[in-house]
């Protein structure tokens, strides 16, 4: 061990032995991670965990942590271990449970009360325990489901950066903080942000692909009080923006109602059924980045009440007993159905770097780092010397770029020019001796390019300032030699592909 000495004690402190003595230390750093990849407390669908082990003793930030990598098939790829590798290290750095008691404010004062001693409070298990002005259990009292309203007890985070990223991501300004999870047992809930609400951040409890580590999770390090956040390294996260007030206070129930209502569409949500079996009934994802099918689902148990939400769905009717067995097919996001990737049409899930099927191209799909999925206008035919015949796909990767608001889509190399959303236009190539006829629908630069400030300015005004908040308050994070010693309580971080 490189850190100074450990003691232990019994409850009362009455009987204490040095478990190890003085380490040397290790020179000009501030954060001692120790890695391994042992089957140790590696539950099914756990991929990894992690904890902070050590504090400093000025300003309780930790300075030595541990991560361990269970032997799992469920990663398949370095970039996956790489993601993994960064989630763990934001739970060591701050976003744990077992940390928001030792949160400092922009001035280095404790966020929660201290004893004499300089401890957090307690809860009848021992544990420390933040006040609420970190963490807030809240009542969500408009929770639709199908037998109505009801109620629904959530966690918040409550710091200040936190609730302003929000405010702005969801375009709602009275919201009083985010939404942490639920679900998912000790080790999961409280130390993620809520599924339902932030699907592809990083930081929620179920591993998504192309996952992005958002101004949410660098708001919570800022709020820590620990850390000077640039905010130019986080990742722009598509998945609730600017979907409201109502969108963060119910049950994605409610808002599927609401959106049905007013005739609008009702992503991120959907509510297809079995749609995977369906490819005519395929879509894109929220951030356009795969092919994906609506996972609803229905499952062989009654969902909990407080999770069904359905009477009727997109290709299912209401019936005498009513629906209590449908919902999405992630329980982390409150059974709520969402076009998730294809992972089955694997290696072709992602657009980006997937790879078509050669032998069965239907949907003249190209994939590569600068693809992205486009819906199709309807079903395609394809003529293959003497048969024709129809595709079954709706959706498709392809080449794009933006030019001054206007969407460029390629396929098979010739490029189709996409003036406004909604927009269809026709194909009709042939490649390799096969043709293709069929339509695209056009999106609008910022559904596609939300991320190419220069070539669509409409995502530089929906993200831009987002992207970029305000410079950071200076924060106080100490870097003083350590002279005492706290051993917080580890925690995992749940991973499950599907």
């Amino acid at each position: 061990m490189h850190s100074q000495h450990c003691v232990e004690c019994n409850g009362d402190s009455s009987n204490c032995v040095e478990a190890y003595s003085d380490g040397p230390g290790i020179k000009d750093t501030d954060l001692a991670l120790y890695v391994y990849g042992t089957a140790d407390h590696c539950e099914p669908g756990v991929v990894a965990y992690a904890a902070a082990c050590q504090l400093e003793d000025q300003y309780d930030r930790p300075i030595s942590g541990v991560i361990n990598f269970c032997p799992t098939d469920d990663i398949s790829d370095e970039e996956e271990v790489f993601q993994v590798a960064k989630h763990e290290i934001f739970h060591v750095l701050g976003f744990s449970a077992s940390l928001y008691p030792w949160y400092r404010d922009e001035n280095g004062n404790p966020r929660t009360r201290r004893d004499t001693n300089g401890n957090p409070p307690t809860n009848a298990n021992g544990y420390y325990v933040e006040d609420e002005n970190t963490v807030k259990m809240v009542n969500l009292t408009d929770w639709q489901t199908r037998f109505g309203p009801t109620n629904k007890i959530v966690i918040q985070l409550v710091t200040p950066k936190v609730v302003e990223v929000g405010r702005r991501h969801f375009n709602c300004d009275t919201l009083e903080g985010v939404q942490l999870e639920d679900q998912g047992g000790n080790g999961t809930t409280g130390a993620h942000w809520e599924k339902r609400l932030l699907n592809y951040e990083a930081m929620t409890g179920v591993v998504s692909q192309n996952a992005a580590f958002s101004n949410f999770s660098y708001a919570l390090l800022e709020d820590s009080g620990w850390y000077k956040v640039d905010y130019s390294n986080a990742s722009i996260l598509v998945w609730g923006r600017g979907d409201g007030c109502g969108y963060t206070a119910g049950s994605c129930g409610g808002y599927i109602d609401t959106k049905k209502r007013q005739n609008q569409p009702m992503a991120p949500f959907c509510d297809f059924l079995n749609s995977r079996l369906h490819p005519q009934n395929l879509s894109c994802n929220i951030d356009r980045t795969a092919v994906a099918s609506c996972n609803l689902a229905s499952y062989y148990y009654d969902l909990p009440r407080e999770y069904q939400y359905f009477n009727s769905g997109a290709n299912f009717n209401s019936v005498a007993s009513g629906l209590p067995i449908y919902g999405g097919d992630v329980q982390a996001a409150d059974f709520c159905p969402f076009y998730a990737d294809l992972t089955y049409r694997a290696p072709r899930g992602i657009c980006r770097k997937g790879i078509p099927l050669t032998d069965n191209n239907e949907a003249a799909e190209t994939y590569g780092p600068r693809s992205r999925c486009v819906d199709h206008s309807g079903k395609w035919q394809i003529t293959n010397g003497s048969n024709t015949y129809t595709a079954q796909y709706s959706a498709g990767c392809y080449e794009y770029q933006c030019n001054n608001s206007a969407v460029i889509v390629m396929i098979l190399g010739q490029s189709y020019t996409c003036s406004r959303a909604g927009q269809v236009i026709q194909v009709d190539q042939t490649a390799d001796g096969v043709r293709y006829r069929g339509g695209i629908m056009c999106p609008s630069c910022v559904e596609i390019c939300y991320d190419d400030f220069e070539n669509c300015p409409e995502a530089a005004e929906l993200y831009g300032e987002f992207a970029s908040p305000a410079p950071p308050t200076d924060s106080v994070g100490s870097l003083l030699p350590m002279v005492g010693l706290l051993f917080v309580a580890i925690f995992a971080s749940f991973a499950i592909n599907y």
